[in-house]
């Protein structure tokens, strides 16, 4: 993760001046949360403390609003039929890896089928199952495989990057350095040509962390993962993973840390 060196002392300065910034009711939640996770945030603010604490006040200030403590108790209907993706194993360094097929999806039923306000919702429950793993894990993020055979400027309408470009607003402030590394596969022309339309909404950090591979990546990500984790249409053993987060997926709620598997 970091650029910044870790400080006890100054994530205990980030944690007294949030606290002097938010409700009694916030703050009993934010006693528990683990100085590798406040330590992210002054990692995304480059060791600026008051930026720090101001991101994280902010984000705090936005669970509370958006509810999304409860998230992981909700379902989400008809989007894991829509949208293939989820959970599968863990690389070397006990990241969390998430794949996605977004070249399977029709944007046009999804975004006609489910508003706004639904889909940003089921994101942030993706976001908040990974930030559960991981921080189980103490790992540095999720490792994110996109398969991008499929794509085509269909999945880059007005509608579709507006969108993306909301879900990246989100992340951006509420997610700092949740990913360890991307890695889009099956990249062709069409996906170039995408990615230079919606890469400028990706904080730049983020997009230091994309690498994009063609068809010959197997080596590659063997390099990261067993990638008999994988399912077969990217080279592994596994049945595609079932959407890993809400209801669908109680294991995260409960299970040992020390010995989880995915």
């Amino acid at each position: 993760m970091a650029t910044v060196a870790y400080s006890k002392p100054n994530i205990t300065t980030v944690k007294e001046s949030v606290k002097k910034q938010i409700s009694p009711e916030i703050a009993a939640k934010f006693g528990a949360w683990p100085d590798l996770m406040v330590h992210r945030f002054i990692v995304a603010r480059k060791g600026d403390l008051n930026k720090a604490a101001e991101m994280l006040t902010k984000h705090l200030q936005w669970r509370e609003e958006y509810k999304a403590d409860v998230v992981l108790d909700e379902d989400f209907p008809g989007i894991a039929d829509d949208y293939k993706s989820g959970f599968c194993g863990f690389d070397f360094k006990s990241n969390p890896v998430y794949v996605e097929f977004p070249g399977k999806a029709n944007p046009s039923k999804i975004l006609d089928t489910y508003s706004t306000d639904f889909l940003l919702r089921w994101h942030v429950c993706i976001m908040e199952t990974g930030r559960k793993i991981y921080s189980m894990k103490q790992a540095a993020g999720v490792f994110v495989i996109i398969d991008a055979s499929g794509l085509s400027m269909g999945h880059a309408s007005k509608a579709a990057i507006s969108y993306f470009k909301m879900q990246s607003a989100v992340d951006e402030a509420n997610y700092p350095e949740h990913l360890a590394y991307c890695f889009i596969v099956n990249a062709s022309m069409i996906f170039t040509t995408i990615w230079k339309m919606v890469s400028v909404f990706v904080d730049p950090i983020t997009r230091e962390k994309v690498k994009v591979l063609g068809g010959d990546y197997q080596e590659t990500l063997k390099q990261y993962m067993d990638t008999s984790l994988l399912p077969p249409n990217l080279g592994g053993s596994k049945d595609m993973p079932t959407a890993s987060w809400g209801k669908r997926d109680e294991k995260w709620k409960t299970c040992n840390p020390a010995t989880a598997t995915l």
